[in-house]
């Protein structure tokens, strides 16, 4: 078999045929998106020029992958559904070692702990990154009260050891 291009092995997949090989996709699609801290550690281990990751999905804290990325890997999928205005992004620096590129808008505070609070422009509500996090937590939108918020993480610690030692 020949070697398709993208949207040929794309098109094929859609319409239940056979490409030369499965389509690879990373920040294509919003399933298969990765996180900004490990795409910035990808980066390096590739040897390739430090660029700040775009996160646009600071929720998740994934990224989109740049050009260099998808040529490496030979990624098939692209995002069509945000378009990038460089202009529109300012830095972001949640530990050092990261930099990455966010919304214009997002209002991001350090907390003394070394975590990270995001209030929301509209709504005033805030989610909370813990220190060392991937990730914000909106543990009010999980019905969470914040009183029971320890207890809560505590006993998904004790879950996910029992399950690891069991399974």
């Amino acid at each position: 078999m020949a070697t398709m291009t993208s949207r040929e092995r794309v098109d094929k997949v859609i319409h239940f045929e056979t490409p030369d090989r499965v389509p690879l996709c990373m920040g294509g699609a919003t399933a298969a998106t990765i996180s900004a801290f490990a795409y910035q550690d990808l980066r390096r281990w590739l040897g390739l020029a430090e660029k700040p990751a775009i996160i646009h999905d600071l929720m998740q804290g994934v990224c989109l992958p740049h050009d260099d990325v998808y040529r490496h890997y030979g990624l098939d999928i692209v995002p069509l559904s945000l378009p990038v205005y460089l202009d529109r992004w300012k830095p972001w620096s949640p530990r050092p070692g990261y930099t990455f590129n966010v919304f214009h808008n997002a209002d991001l505070a350090a907390q003394a702990d070394g975590g990270w609070k995001l209030r929301h422009p509209a709504s005033g509500r805030c989610v909370q990154m813990p220190p060392g996090g991937y990730f914000f937590d909106d543990l009010e939108r999980a019905g969470v009260p914040p009183e029971n918020v320890d207890a809560m993480l505590l006993a998904a610690r004790d879950e996910g050891e029992r399950v690891f030692g069991e399974t």
